[in-house]
């Protein structure tokens, strides 16, 4: 058994599919399945949780399957020059030739201990979405996902029909658009923040991706013309995130966001009292002005206020509005927008943001402060 393939479009293949961290609980996990079939090489990493299956061109003198141990292969595929031949003898023993530049012999472990592929079922639900837009998406989504797995649910992002959403507690990001149109119609679906974080990565150059939805055996599909991302769903109910979302306000205003982030960045965090700050929005008589006024408490109580700090932005109601924030969450938040719109109901109630992003809004939760 014996394939010949580019050294550079098998490097590549290899590099994605290592994108999956090896599950060190099986050894066997420390290896990718080459499978030759039809004129084509696949490469599948998996982790148990998320698979990875990636196509390339490639000739062979029949069809196969055998293990590459991960690290091992990287190392000898160092620099891209010539082809590579993968020959597979009888006893199992397999060797890697770059022709003048060197050979590398090793025996695997046997393929049937390497974890099956999920089929794919026929009543999987498909749908076509945008890639680059998608990913964009969850790089702002993934980052409101929960670290801890106390709560798993939070771990990932929801999608429903037209909408998409994360949430940690402290933070909630909504999206609502009509390139969401999954065929979910009442189902709505968690997917794990590690494998949306892999999508993103993997698809963000892409124009189209095509989501699979079995609905039945709790899995997920992403995929393109030759890669193919396999993942489980997070079983659960997520909370009733639209409840959180604030639908009146007291205080509204607009302002730039570059020019609030640089106040923000101005701030170390590590010097200010619990990383709370204080926003207060209001129209200051004395110079006609409309401004945003930032301060916050030291870490040190002989200091009353770590940082002062203003900008101007433009009120759409009478009503002075106040709130204590996190700043890490919101800088966070912020980031997206180039302009922001910002609502606010009372010192106890969500900050709510929306922006020049279509569909997208933002909460953050306050901060109680002293």
């Amino acid at each position: 058994m014996e394939m010949t393939v580019s050294t550079e479009q098998f490097r590549d293949a290899l590099k994605k599919v290592c994108m999956i961290k090896v599950n060190r609980l099986l050894p066997v996990l420390s290896y990718v399945e080459l499978t030759a079939i039809k004129g084509k090489g696949s490469l599948t990493a998996t982790d148990l949780e998320k698979t990875i299956e990636i196509e390339f061109d490639a000739k062979s003198d029949s069809e196969f399957s055998i293990l590459l141990p991960r690290k091992a292969m990287q190392t000898f595929l160092y620099g891209n020059n010539g082809n590579l031949l993968i020959e597979a003898n009888a006893e199992g023993v397999v060797s890697l030739s770059r022709g003048e530049l060197g050979k590398m012999s090793f025996k695997p472990c046997a393929t049937k201990d390497f974890p099956p592929t999920p089929s794919l079922a026929d009543n999987t639900i498909w749908a076509n979405v945008d890639a680059k837009w998608l990913c964009q998406m969850l790089a702002i989504a993934i980052p409101a996902c929960a670290k801890e797995h106390s709560r798993p649910i939070l771990t990932g992002v929801v999608f429903k029909d037209g909408a998409m959403a994360s949430a940690d507690g402290f933070r909630l990001v909504a999206i609502k658009s009509d390139k969401l149109a999954l065929g979910l119609g009442d189902e709505s679906v968690i997917i794990p923040a590690e494998t949306l974080d892999l999508v993103r990565r993997l698809f963000s150059k892409e124009d189209i991706i095509t989501i699979g939805f079995d609905l039945t055996q709790k899995q997920v599909y992403f995929k393109t013309d030759n890669t193919m991302v396999i993942s489980q769903t997070i079983q659960g109910n997520f909370p009733a995130y639209e409840n959180l979302i604030p639908q009146s306000f007291v205080c509204k205003a607009s302002f730039s966001t570059p020019l609030m982030l640089q106040r923000l960045n101005m701030i170390d965090p590590s010097n200010i009292y619990g990383g709370i700050m204080r926003l207060l929005f209001q129209r200051e008589e004395k110079h006609n002005e409309e401004i945003c006024s930032i301060t916050t408490k030291g870490t040190n109580n002989d200091c009353e206020e770590a940082y002062a700090m203003t900008l101007p932005v433009k009120l759409e109601t009478r009503e002075i509005g106040k709130i204590a924030v996190n700043h890490k969450y919101l800088c966070d938040a912020l980031k997206p927008f180039s302009m922001t719109t910002l609502e606010l109901t009372s010192l106890s109630s969500p900050l709510k943001l929306t922006g020049d992003i279509e569909g997208l809004t933002i909460v953050v939760m306050p901060m109680f402060a002293q």
